[in-house]
């Protein structure tokens, strides 16, 4: 093989390894999702209500519980795959940017409350392709895919009697 066959084979497998990372972060966010509506249909019912006149009535609220539900299951994603506190950080502020900018967009009457969930929720992968672009060497290396990565483990006993520095 070639040097320009070799470095294509290798923009490759980071592009899928960019990829993949991105598809964990979002299934994670949709079972944090799916919890909230799980959560928040089963205290509407109690209450006599349900979540979709909760969501246009209120949807700051609404969209502070869904991002944070959202942001939950990602970071203990995250932490599984063994991420470090800083890139989970990020992955957080990049979630709630666009609610604040969509928000920002309700309050001044440019959109209606019934598509503030929507447009926060579609713009949030962006986000996070974006932050993962800011930091591109750490999700297109196989640190990303899982592997321990220094900065995780810097904390962590080694093998031997003693921490690694």
């Amino acid at each position: 093989m070639t040097t320009t066959a070799l470095s294509n084979v290798d923009r490759g497998r980071s592009a899928l390894t960019f990829l993949r990372h991105l598809g964990e972060m979002t299934l994670s966010m949709f079972v944090g999702m799916f919890a909230f509506g799980l959560a928040l249909g089963v205290i509407a019912g109690l209450a006599g209500s349900n979540p979709e006149s909760w969501r246009v009535s209120q949807p700051e609220l609404f969209m502070l519980g869904m991002g944070s539900a959202m942001s939950v299951t990602m970071l203990a994603w995250m932490r599984r795959r063994r991420h470090d506190r800083r890139q989970s950080w990020e992955m957080t502020a990049a979630m709630f940017v666009p609610v604040l900018g969509v928000l920002v967009c309700y309050w001044m009457g440019a959109i209606t409350a019934d598509s503030v969930c929507p447009l926060s929720c579609a713009l949030m992968i962006p986000a996070m392709a974006a932050a993962m672009l800011f930091r591109l060497g750490l999700y297109t290396s196989p640190d990303a895919a899982g592997q321990e990565s220094p900065s995780w483990a810097s904390w962590r006993p080694s093998s031997g009697s003693r921490a690694r520095s």
